[in-house]
């Protein structure tokens, strides 16, 4: 018989037994797909919940406050509530703040 050089065939297979149960064992510790997506879908409707609440910040881009009676809404310096854009009537129309209630009459198209 003739002998092998190198490395045995008891040392391959010792270390074959251990390359194995460390990559089975490392990656028992990464996160499975279905936990990583809970996860995620957790923390996106957390975070739409808290973009959507009245504290939030995307509340406040567009918040005018009315004062009691006419309020004018347009693209004009002299409406009481201005709005920026360009493609926009220099008057869209009056919100009527009365007590608790608000009204909008939108102002003729043409």
């Amino acid at each position: 018989m003739k002998k092998q050089s190198g490395i045995s065939l008891g040392r391959k297979f010792i270390g074959l037994i251990i390359f194995f149960s460390l990559f089975f064992n490392l990656t028992s510790l990464w996160p499975r797909p279905n936990d990583w997506l809970r996860e995620e879908l957790t923390w996106r409707a957390q975070r739409e919940k808290e973009i959507l609440s009245p504290e939030s910040w995307l509340t406040i881009v567009g918040l005018f406050w009315l004062h009691p009676g006419k309020n004018s809404i347009g693209g004009s310096n002299f409406d009481d509530i201005k709005l920026l854009d360009p493609h926009l009537p220099a008057k869209l129309g009056d919100f009527i703040l009365t007590e608790n209630k608000v009204t909008f009459i939108n102002a003729p198209l043409f």
